[in-house]
């Protein structure tokens, strides 16, 4: 009777087993064995370490069989020749040097790559689920060497990506700088290329998700001189590796199943904005716009979530060319946090009594801009210094907009949020720091009041009809709220924005979004549920279960084999149900006794399992549960009116904004304004 159940049954079934009996069932049938294996999750993930033959030949082994339709999440961690006192190589990286860390991470890329390749040829197998998450390049550097060669500004390349095989499994893609795990000790992180996460998408044709999370070590602070100068980004470095991903944003054909994007090139938001008074590099020149931040535009085209933490100006949003107006026919999502500084060096903001206004920047040329080649005559002078610090750290001040500066980007912001038929919600954003450290000028108790020590949130949010509303129920008209703080928009800027939503075309139900969060189990699915669905469960839920023990290669996996590693369950067994020694290790040949061992509570789970699964099915027909394209179908007349247009001006304070959308821990609050929230007047001017 057990082995003609439905899979679907059995898979439900072994989704309640604890792992003792997952290890039990492996003697009902082949079909239960299956279930077992994928109900225990210790064929979900594999992570590529070594790169080596053994390795290669683990995951054959363990992944050359049905269990490679279970495998979820992989991980390929590179790694460079690890430096000690004994290692005979200069303080310095020579070029040859550099094209050796390249070539050692494209192997180790290659390897990981036509690993799983070699697994998806000999099963034939068609659209996958794997995730796969690439980790930038790490290095161990012990004992007392120069710290020049623990910090590198150059960045690390994939070297000819066209010789990477297609992997048809792959559904979702994230490049990380590590800066979010505990690395090994005395380990050190790498710069990793930034076209390279374009170069490995375009190997997955059929990638959904695309994500990065880099640039942690791109903004160090200069208010210890040790930090400078041996953490510091060469600005020559930062604009390269910028103009490599423009470039391959040009050149490189993404996947057109590509539906969501998160690009995280800040990571580090607030350490990013910490550095005030010097001059920032124009990482433009000699252009008249970034192309960095139009190739982004131009990528997005066909998304329907985009999510950006990027240092960009105006073209992200609309071309200069008003003749070439571009559209965002399915985008749903759109989410922008944007760094306080422009890429040509241009600050949007400035003290509140004008502080930085019109400071310039400098253009990155000589010799200066790019970490040397060979050994200088005061890099021994540096060898020895260690870390001093500031009591205070830096001045940060910049919390008042440069209108000639921020206005093209909210203006494009606008223009291009006006051409997204399908949007939902829409954020602009910046976080700003207020911390006027010797700044007598700025220590005013006006100031004060309008500008409280401490971090915030700056910035725009649009929300169609059915938002949710905090509290409960949902908007009933296009909302678009300025959290800015004082400042006000021009006329011109809230009449453009107006015709935010317009052509709306979508249904949309009420849903709440206020629990989701990111997770590494299935980032597709992520996106997929910020877009219409509330839940606190984003997926599978990951358990933490031992590496599998592998059969012989050919041999009859009937047995405990595979499972026997899992760890014992601390459950008191149920009397009688427990099989004997012998039982438990004779195989198919004593399946008599496992059927009396686990037979009867799994023949009550069946009809529990069946008994609810039709009465799910009854009650999900009876309630007529609306499918999820349901929420994306367009009206009856697409002519009808447009909804109700509400501008408002949040001026609260003390309310933790944008909160699940920096990577920063901190609470970021709003710039506090002088009353409650309120609607725009018709007429307001220009900072009234």
């Amino acid at each position: 009777m057990i082995s003609r159940l439905p899979q679907e049954i059995i898979d439900q079934i072994s989704l309640c087993l604890d792992r003792d009996d997952l290890k039990r069932v492996l003697f009902l049938s082949r079909t239960f064995q299956r279930a077992a294996e994928r109900a225990s999750g210790v064929f979900a993930s594999f992570a590529f370490k070594h790169h080596d033959p053994a390795e290669r030949q683990d995951f054959l082994t363990k992944f050359t069989t049905h269990r490679f339709r279970f495998l979820r999440q992989v991980e390929i961690f590179t790694k460079f020749p690890p430096i000690d006192e004994a290692t005979p190589i200069p303080c310095r990286e020579s070029s040859e040097q550099l094209l050796e860390k390249d070539e050692a991470f494209t192997a180790q890329i290659m390897h990981a790559w036509a690993t799983m390749r070699l697994v998806e040829a000999a099963l034939d197998h068609g659209v996958g689920k794997a995730q796969i998450r690439v980790y930038a390049p790490t290095r161990i550097v012990e004992g007392d060497v120069c710290d020049h060669k623990r910090y590198s500004s150059w960045r690390v390349h994939l070297l000819d990506p066209e010789q990477l095989p297609q992997l048809n499994c792959v559904r979702a893609l994230t490049v990380c700088d590590l800066a979010d795990k505990d690395l090994e000790d005395n380990a050190y992180r790498s710069k990793l290329d930034l076209r390279a996460t374009l170069d490995l998408a375009a190997r997955c044709p059929n990638l959904e998700y695309l994500g990065c999370k880099v640039g942690a070590d791109d903004w160090a602070s200069t208010a210890d001189p040790w930090v400078e100068h041996f953490m510091h980004d060469f600005p020559g470095c930062r604009r390269d590796t910028r103009n490599d991903f423009a470039n391959a944003g040009r050149d490189v054909g993404l996947p057109a199943s590509l539906k969501y994007v998160q690009l995280d090139f800040i990571n580090a938001t607030f350490d990013s904005v910490e550095e005030q008074r010097r001059p920032p590099p124009n990482l433009v020149y000699p252009h008249l716009f970034d192309s960095f931040s139009s190739s982004l535009r131009l990528l997005s085209s066909q998304l329907r979530r985009l999510d950006l933490h990027v240092m960009a100006d105006d073209t992200l949003f609309w071309p200069r060319d008003d003749t070439m107006a571009p559209s965002w026919p399915n985008l749903e999502i759109f989410a922008v946090l944007f760094h306080s500084c422009s890429p040509s060096g241009k600050w949007y903001f400035q003290s509140p009594l004008g502080t930085g206004r019109d400071d310039e920047s400098f253009v990155p040329a000589g010799p200066q801009s790019w970490p040397p080649l060979q050994d200088q005559e005061e890099d021994s002078e540096w060898c020895f210094e260690s870390m001093d610090g500031t009591p205070n750290g830096l001045p940060a001040f910049r919390v008042v907009p440069i209108e000639g500066n921020l206005e093209p980007l909210l203006v494009g912001f606008v223009k291009a949020t006006a051409k997204m038929p399908k949007l939902l919600e829409g954020w602009l954003w910046t976080p700003l720091s207020y911390h006027p450290y010797d700044m007598p000028e700025e220590e005013d108790a006006h100031i004060s009041a309008l500008y409280p020590e401490g971090e915030f949130g700056w910035g725009l949010m649009y929300s169609a009809p059915g938002a949710p509303i905090s509290g409960g129920g949902c908007t009933a008209t296009r909302e678009l709220k300025w959290r800015v703080g004082p400042w006000r928009p021009a006329p011109e800027l809230r009449n453009l924005s107006s015709k935010i939503g317009q052509e709306q075309i979508l249904k949309r139900t009420c849903c709440s979004i206020d629990n989701l969060k990111f997770t590494a189990d299935d980032p597709v699915e992520y996106a997929k549920a910020a877009l219409y669905i509330g839940t606190t469960s984003l997926g599978p839920t990951s358990t933490q279960l031992s590496t599998i023990s592998e059969p012989t290669p050919g041999a009859t996996q009937t047995g405990t084999e595979g499972l026997s590693d899992l760890p014992t369950s601390t459950t008191t067994p149920t009397p009688g149900v427990a099989p004997s020694q012998e039982a438990s290790s004779s195989g198919l040949g004593t399946g008599a006794k496992v059927g009396l061992g686990v037979g009867i509570p799994v023949g009550v789970l069946a009809l529990a399992a069946i008994g609810a699964f039709f009465w799910m099915r009854r009650r999900k027909q009876s309630a007529g549960t609306k499918d999820v394209s349901e929420l994306h179908a367009p009206p009856a007349d697409n002519k009808a009116a447009v909804p109700p247009y509400r501008e408002t001006a949040m001026n609260h304070q003390g309310a933790a904004v944008y909160r699940h959308e920096a990577p920063s821990p901190r609470v970021v609050a709003e710039l506090p304004g002088s009353g409650e929230p309120h609607e725009l007047p018709q007429q307001t001017k220009l900072g009234q």
